[in-house]
């Protein structure tokens, strides 16, 4: 994967072009081929559309929607569409949870079961994606409280509350993200990130106000040019 930043489209297009040909180069230098068919580009865009990128000699298509490393990244940069691919994959292991319970009534199976496999499919990279839209929220929120009542044994449509969650040894999905959204600020904070993404890291900033310590400073708020960018990693941490 290769991706460039900048004001021009023209330059952007001849410098990915360019590396293309690096790229293409390098791998008939050492008797590889890459598939063009499987080559896709996505442009994070709102102004203009960039075009003619080629690789090696074939035209490369642009997508609305890719998966890289399990994570659905869309072009609007929302992450509806991955929502819906870890929706879809866990319900699908949701059924399987039920097929179990009918004959395994031992809830620590169930629960080890829910934990192991279909867990980690709700909140893979989860801080990347944690600003979700109430609808995707709620989507996420009736899978999870779909197992709670298969691993408690209850009817599909009795009421939940938080003994519930409790007496399955879960917590809610909305917690765990938040926490995990914690630990990516605090390690965004102390450089314990690769260091790409320390010039994420927010600034600090002095109060308005007098404070009995006048060296304290909070973490500045990153400023969003697109009502989007509200929902990025560094904003909802902050």
């Amino acid at each position: 994967m290769i991706y460039l930043t900048g004001h021009n489209t023209t330059a952007i297009t001849y410098s990915i072009n360019s590396m293309l040909r690096t790229i293409d180069k390098w791998a008939n230098s050492w008797w590889m081929r890459f598939n063009h068919s499987k080559t896709s580009a996505m442009a994070f865009n709102t102004i203009t559309y960039p075009t003619n990128i080629t690789f090696p000699s074939h035209c490369v298509n642009f997508v609305s929607t890719h998966k890289h490393l399990g994570l659905v990244i869309s072009e609007n940069l929302t992450f509806n569409p991955h929502v819906n691919s870890i929706c879809w994959k866990a319900a699908s292991e949701i059924f399987l949870l039920k097929r179990l319970s009918l004959t395994c009534k031992n809830s620590t199976i169930l629960q080890h079961v829910y934990k192991s496999y279909i867990l980690p499919i709700l909140e893979y990279a989860s801080p990347a994606w944690t600003g979700l839209s109430t609808t995707d929220e709620n989507r996420h929120k009736r899978l999870q409280r779909r197992a709670i009542r298969i691993i408690l044994g209850f009817e599909y449509t009795l009421p939940l509350t938080l003994n519930h969650y409790s007496a399955a040894a879960v917590k809610t999905l909305k917690h765990r993200r938040s926490f995990a959204s914690l630990c990516y600020g605090y390690k965004l904070i102390n450089k314990l990130l690769p260091s790409m993404l320390h010039k994420l890291k927010p600034l600090y900033t002095q109060h308005q106000y007098s404070m009995r310590n006048p060296a304290l400073a909070l973490l500045g708020i990153p400023a969003c040019a697109h009502r989007v960018m509200d929902h990025s990693p560094n904003s909802v941490t902050v």
